[in-house]
């Protein structure tokens, strides 16, 4: 039983490793039980307060993005239901909104309080992840690292599902490590649940998920001959902890589309393909691609709604030239890669080669960088940009850490030195120092970071307010119940407090059809960004200028002007049917 225990276990610890980190005596403390909950207490309240020290730089009114899934987590919240759903924003994060929702005083406040809350306690599953696959000096030196590590604390100070994402994905690895190393059905089942939410969270996590499974599975049949019947069963049973939170998501979108696809934001990004080849001009661009997006079909349905239509990925991957583009993109994602980086690429580089120090090595680094693989799948869409590589941060972190203790160890093997009896080994005192000296320098970078956004994004956040306020006007005039139709900013999208419709990218005589469709009962029009590509609807803001000149269109009633002092002005319609 001793031998079948160590084997079992043979993945967790590097019994090639020469000597202990420090003394034994500290050494046997640092691994107890409330010494590990003390040191994980202490960090996440450090993270939590770091996070939120950086929250004022970023905080701005919900906008993009945010918005919409701040405006999900509101349809969850007020009982609309699937009418919230989106094929395209995944509805974990938002969900996670609407739970936060029901201990802070509104979403917007809750859309941050899940990002800072679930960005500080990344650090516990970090720990224990570090722990169980690399050592407990990995696990200390890391975590430490995690809670100043520039891309960790901004994903925590945005509404995005990026910390949400981190949090889960590194528990998700945690229990893929635990099933791989114990065979346990639990894990199995934790594991596929967890990918699930993953999946929620993030859709591209699919494609590390299947890499997790193919690892698992190639390696329970080669070490366990004798248990292949109990491999393909706990992989089974992977699939439907999956299944259970993915297949109602994926009947939705199929009821939406009338596609069976695992990711609508994959027809999403080939929708935006197609609309931007060809264009350099971003406005250009961008009215490409509402044309394609949020067209009209002749059924009266938004084309995003039916997504790709004809088109598949098959046809994407195939088109002349795709290889030639992504190379591309991905050189330009490279290229936006900051140089503070390379401070973290190159232990971690040497982590990956230097596999022979450790038990299992290879097996250990194929897992870790499994959970890598969704990022060679973005260059298909776009240039990889911060806001999607950053939740990967914290295992750049963990193999930078541990690329930094082995070349401590290579070094240390070929220096032929008594054992100094001193409580701190000097080795260990230089990888101490090399790690307080990157929280030091990931700290300083933060700052920056922060002081270089709360300086570029001025006006934007000057911009949000005013559709901020815009959205709360619109709400306390307009009746409780009624239906808004907008063509304005993003913001405005989430802060009217009504069910609320974008004006479709259609001439105006298919507008009115389809607010007549859908029992649309107002039409709220305002000179933001969209109207530098709706020529065709100027005339509905004539009344700013001139309140007299109203449309010539008896379904529509001019119904309110409003005017801020900061220049903007909106339109608010009535139709009348």
């Amino acid at each position: 039983m001793k031998n079948k225990k160590s084997k079992a276990g043979s993945f967790q610890k590097d019994h090639k490793t020469p000597g202990c980190f420090i003394s034994p005596g500290i050494d046997t403390t640092l691994q107890k039980r409330w010494v590990e909950l003390t040191f994980l207490g202490i960090l996440f309240l450090i993270a939590l307060l770091v996070r939120l020290s950086v929250l004022t730089y970023y905080r701005i009114p919900l906008a993009g993005d945010a918005a919409i899934y701040g405006k999900i987590a509101w349809g969850i919240k007020t009982g609309h239901g699937l009418h919230w759903w989106s094929v395209v924003w995944s509805p974990f994060y938002p969900f996670m909104t609407f739970l936060f929702s029901l201990f802070t005083k509104d979403l917007e406040s809750a859309s941050y309080a899940v990002s800072v809350f679930l960005g500080s306690l990344t650090v516990v599953p970090f720990f224990y992840l570090a722990k169980k696959i690399l050592a407990y000096p990995t696990a200390y030196l890391g975590t430490l690292l995690v809670v100043f590590f520039p891309a960790s604390v901004v994903i925590s100070a945005v509404p995005l599902s990026e910390a949400t994402y981190s949090f889960f994905l590194m528990l998700a690895l945690l229990c893929g490590w635990l099933l791989l190393s114990k065979k346990s059905y639990l894990y199995a089942v934790l594991f596929g649940i967890l990918g699930g939410i993953c999946y929620l969270t993030r859709p591209e996590f699919l494609v590390a998920f299947a890499f997790f499974l193919l690892l698992f599975l190639v390696i329970g049949l080669k070490r366990r001959i004798e248990k292949k019947a109990q491999t393909m069963i706990m992989l089974i049973v992977s699939l439907c902890g999956f299944s259970i939170l993915a297949l109602p998501y994926i009947g939705f979108m199929h009821s939406q589309t009338g596609h069976w696809i695992l990711s609508g934001k994959t027809a999403h990004n080939i929708l935006k393909q197609y609309a931007y080849s060809g264009e350099d001009n971003y406005l250009k661009m961008r009215k490409s691609f509402a044309e394609v997006l949020d067209g009209l079909t002749p059924d009266g349905e938004v084309k995003g709604k039916v997504l790709l239509g004809k088109e598949s990925m098959t046809g994407l991957l195939t088109t002349p030239g795709f290889f030639g583009n992504y190379l591309k993109r991905t050189l330009a994602g490279i290229k936006k890669v900051n140089s503070f980086f390379l401070l973290f690429f190159l232990p971690s580089l040497y982590y990956l080669f230097s596999w022979k120090l450790d038990k299992e090595g290879g097996v250990k680094r194929i897992f870790l960088l499994c959970a890598f693989t969704p990022l060679l799948t973005m260059p298909i869409f776009f240039s990889p940009s911060g806001r999607l590589v950053e939740p990967y941060s914290p295992l750049l972190v963990m193999l930078s850490v541990a690329g930094i203790i082995n070349l401590k160890n290579t070094l240390t093997a070929y220096v032929r030195r008594p054992v100094v009896p001193k409580k701190i080994r000097l080795g260990s005192l230089v990888i101490l120092s090399t790690v307080a000296f990157l929280s030091i320098f990931s700290w300083a970078e933060t700052t920056r970071k922060a002081d270089d956004y709360a300086n570029q994004f001025q006006s934007i956040k000057r911009g949000t307010e005013e559709f901020k306020q815009l959205g709360l006007w619109a709400d306390r005039n307009l009746p409780p119940g009624a239906v808004v139709m907008f063509l304005t900013g993003d913001t405005f999208f989430f802060y009217c407090n009504r069910v609320t419709y974008t004006v479709p990218y259609a001439p105006f005589e298919s507008i009115i059809e389809f607010a007549k469709k859908n029992k649309i009962d107002y039409l709220v029009i305002s000179l933001g960004k969209e109207a530098s590509w709706r020529e065709d609807l100027t005339f509905l803001l004539e009344p700013l200028v001139d309140p007299s000149k109203t449309p010539e269109d008896s379904r529509l009633k001019l119904e309110d002007i409003y005017q801020a002092p900061s220049g903007l002005g909106a339109v608010v319609y009535k139709f009348e049917y």
